[in-house]
């Protein structure tokens, strides 16, 4: 079959050549951002991840909590919490490295799982995204992508995880401007108390 007819297959259309430098440099930022986030959990493990914190595990278990499931409902010592907390900063070290960089992203995904079902009193809008894009992350095409001593080439791999977390980004800025078109809380300060207070 003649090559320039075969770009028109849907199979090539959801799998084929991928430029991995724009996800080597989403992985590298989000890595560092995620990093940054785990940071301040671990300042804060004893507060609102453990049993001597404000939310004890009999406590949460009180709370309904359908289709939650967190590693931290078997752990709630401090020390338990922070070493978890120092392993998943090991894994995004390995995913800002490019160091086995899926099953890095796998192992961030269920931590970041874990962690926001355990207090979900502290989170935010931002918080649900991170958690999302760490999901898509798993299944972007990251070998290649901007890795130590080798050459950027394009990778085979799937685009429509790759379209998908385009979407995500798009759809949140979307939102968030509709959101701010009318203008009333820009106006009168009431977005910027938000902010200051977050």
């Amino acid at each position: 079959m003649d090559s320039r007819k075969r770009g028109n297959l849907p199979g090539d259309l959801l799998r084929g050549p991928v430029d991995p430098r724009p996800t080597g440099v989403f992985r590298i930022a989000f890595s560092l951002l995620l990093m940054h986030m785990v940071y301040r959990y671990l300042t804060l493990a004893e507060t609102f991840f453990s049993d001597t914190g404000v939310l004890p595990r009999p406590v949460m278990h009180a709370f309904p909590r359908p289709y939650r499931v967190s590693l931290l409902d078997y752990v709630g010592q401090t020390w338990l919490v922070e070493a978890l907390l120092i392993l998943w900063l090991v894994a995004l070290a390995c995913l800002l490295l490019g160091v086995k960089p899926r099953l890095a992203a796998m192992f961030n995904y269920v931590l970041i799982v874990s962690f926001h079902a355990r207090n979900v009193f502290i989170l935010n809008g931002a918080d649900h995204a991170m958690r999302v894009m760490s999901f898509w992350l798993i299944f972007l095409p990251l070998d290649g992508a901007l890795l130590p001593g080798r050459r950027p080439v394009q990778v085979r791999g799937y685009r429509v995880p790759l379209v998908l977390a385009q979407l995500q980004v798009a759809l949140i800025y979307l939102f968030a401007g509709l959101l701010k078109l009318p203008g009333g809380a820009w106006l009168d300060g009431t977005a910027l108390a938000g902010a200051f207070r977050l």
